[in-house]
C-alpha cells in the first residue's frame, strides 16, 4: 500500500506499478490513505512503514520548490501520520522507517544538515518529541546514513551496515532518472 497525494506523480506511480494487485495506491494525502488503509491489516500481522511524505510533488517537473507556505502538515505530516498508526495499531508489532530525519533536527548525517531557514520550515517545528511522546513504550533509534532515517520498533534494531559506495551510486542515478 502507499499514499501520493501529488496527483501527477500518483499517475507515474500507477503506471510503474501497472497490472500488479498486490501494490495499491491511495491518491490523496498520507493521513487520508492510512485512516482508510490501515483498518484493512490484521492488527497482529507485523507491518512495515516506510514514511516519506514531504514537499508533495518534488520529483516532478512541475516542483515549485521548497518553501513551506501553505499548511505545515500538509507539506510535512510525520506527527500526524505516526498518530494515526499508534490509534490504529497500538499493540501491532509494526516498525516503522522515517525518511529524511535532517528536516527535524540536526545531526552527522552523511549528507549533512539542512541549511539555515530551509524551505521556511518553522524553528520550533523540528524536533521530534512528539515521536517519543506518541510511541513512549518502543525503542527509537537513528541511522545518521544519507539525510537520516528514524526506526521505531517494539525492540532495538541492531544490525544496520553502511551501504557500499556502488549501492549508493545506484541509488543516487535511480533519483537522478526519476526527476527527469
Amino acid at each position: 500500500m502507499s499514499t501520493e497525494i501529488h496527483r501527477p506523480s500518483a499517475e507515474v506511480a500507477k503506471k510503474r506499478i501497472g497490472d500488479n494487485e498486490s501494490i495499491q495506491l491511495y491518491i490523496g494525502p498520507s493521513v487520508v490513505g492510512l485512516e482508510e488503509m490501515l483498518p484493512t491489516i490484521p492488527q497482529q500481522e507485523p507491518t512495515l512503514f516506510f514514511l516519506d511524505a514531504h514537499f508533495p510533488g518534488e520529483f516532478y517537473k512541475d516542483f515549485k520548490g521548497y518553501d513551506v507556505t501553505g499548511e505545515i502538515s500538509i507539506q510535512l505530516p510525520l506527527e500526524q501520520e505516526l498518530k494515526i498508526i499508534k490509534r490504529l495499531r497500538p499493540d501491532s508489532p509494526d516498525v516503522i522507517i522515517v525518511d529524511d530525519l535532517r528536516l527535524y533536527e540536526d545531526g552527522s548525517y552523511e549528507n549533512g544538515n539542512l541549511p539555515p531557514g530551509y524551505a521556511n520550515i518553522p524553528s520550533d517545528f523540528r524536533h521530534l518529541s512528539f515521536c517519543r511522546e506518541i510511541f513512549p513504550e518502543r525503542f527509537l533509534s537513528r541511522s545518521m546514513q544519507d539525510e537520516g532515517y528514524l526506526f521505531i520498533a517494539k525492540g532495538p534494531i541492531t544490525g544496520l551496515k553502511p551501504l557500499g559506495i556502488g549501492s549508493i551510486a545506484k541509488r543516487q542515478f535511480l533519483r537522478l532518472i526519476k526527476k527527469l
